[in-house]
């Protein structure tokens, strides 16, 4: 199973709405520039507009975000198991 990014969520999330970029942004009050950037990875992601977006996406936060976080904790445990 691969480990999907933040923005891919994002994309994945939108397009299961049918949503364009545009959409999302408006409903999440947001520029369509940052929603683009954040799918592509190309900009450091603000916990504000990552709060709006998975509200307007009908999703908390966590679940948002929650593969990232399990790959970190994991990629964490392995690293510090190394005494």
């Amino acid at each position: 199973m691969s480990v999907e990014s933040i923005g891919s969520r994002i994309k994945q999330m939108r397009k299961e709405k049918g949503w364009t970029q545009k959409q999302l942004a408006e409903n999440a009050g947001i520029s369509e520039v940052t929603v683009r950037k954040y799918e592509a990875e190309s900009i450091s992601l603000e916990l504000d507009a990552l709060d709006k977006i998975a509200k307007v996406l009908g999703v908390g936060l966590y679940e948002l975000i929650d593969l990232d976080l399990k790959q970190a904790t994991k990629n964490s445990e392995s690293g510090a198991t190394g005494k």
